[in-house]
């Protein structure tokens, strides 16, 4: 699990989702004072942003820029970003680096690390390291 954009996300193995932690709305009343509305459940909803990409049980391989969250689905061999609502981008397939990371096996241990200076995300998998500049 990480926090993106105050939200929760959680990944499992195929599925991607979004997390509400005590969801509470606040509405203005007549004598000008707030009233807050809400189930008081601290996990009461989640939703599915997909349920085609997913992370490895306990991979936690992930990183985030200021406007897009990255991780590497193990099962698909793909880097994908999130950036909000239920749009997920296959960064490699992108890129045209789809043929390199299907043909090399599972890469058990990849690192993602992100460069703000450069505005771009490093992927460290297999023997060597996959780069997505944001800006190009």
């Amino acid at each position: 699990m990480t926090t993106f954009k105050n939200q929760l996300i959680a990944w499992q193995k195929d599925a991607t989702a979004l997390i509400s932690v005590n969801e509470r709305a606040l509405l203005n009343s007549v004598a000008d004072t707030q009233i807050i509305l809400g189930t008081g459940d601290k996990l009461s909803r989640y939703d599915y942003i997909t349920t085609s990409y997913g992370m490895k049980e306990d991979q936690q391989c992930n990183t985030q820029s200021d406007t897009t969250l990255y991780w590497w689905d193990y099962n698909r061999n793909e880097l994908l970003g999130y950036s909000g609502g239920n749009q997920i981008l296959p960064t490699i397939s992108a890129k045209n680096l789809t043929n390199y990371a299907n043909t090399n096996t599972k890469c058990e241990n990849p690192y993602l690390m992100y460069d703000s200076k450069y505005k771009e995300v490093v992927a460290s998998v297999y023997d060597r390291s996959i780069v997505y500049n944001e800006l190009l």
